[in-house]
């Protein structure tokens, strides 16, 4: 059944109907006129194709860091390709480069704690989408997050000790 109503006049196709990894098959006739009624010739020789995807998603937008204590907590918008597998999370120490991968699989969620972080430090971090084909997105926008150091005196168990005033004891005087 031929795919094109007229003849073509240009030596290229495009099946606009094809969908991505499912094989077609082919085969190419030619006519004797522009104009029916024309005489088709006997089929070429058939050849087949197999389109992929090899479109990204849309990066994630939305990126928030937030620091905690000895970690920092990551979330974004959630993407809405049909074909969408996960996320990637990537940090950096340095603005806008030097980007690693933190996440050996990908996340289905998009939230991520990163709990690898020391106090003291300046991170970066960066977000990627994946579809079903593998083709990764381009990075979210960059987020800078300080993650400080925990002030120990702040945060003491011990118990405040007593002093005395006139005869009555009150703690934490």
């Amino acid at each position: 059944m031929p795919l094109n109503k007229e003849p073509l006049t240009t030596t290229a196709y495009k099946d606009t109907a094809a969908s991505n990894n499912r094989t077609y098959y082919y085969v190419v006739r030619s006519v004797n006129s522009p104009a029916p009624p024309w005489k088709e010739s006997l089929d070429s020789a058939e050849v087949s194709a197999a389109p992929r995807d090899l479109t990204p998603p849309n990066r994630p937008t939305g990126l928030t860091a937030i620091p905690g204590v000895n970690r920092v907590f990551l979330t974004w918008n959630e993407n809405k390709e049909r074909d969408l597998a996960g996320y990637h999370v990537y940090r950096s120490i340095r603005h806008g480069k030097n980007y690693e991968r933190l996440t050996d699989k990908l996340l289905a969620r998009t939230t991520f704690s990163d709990e690898t972080v020391r106090s003291g430090r300046t991170y970066y971090y960066v977000v990627t989408a994946v579809d079903q084909s593998g083709n990764e997105s381009d990075y979210s926008l960059e987020r800078k997050v300080f993650v400080e150091k925990l002030d120990a005196e702040k945060f003491t168990t011990e118990k405040p000790k007593r002093r005395q005033h006139g005869r009555r004891t009150f703690p934490g005087f």
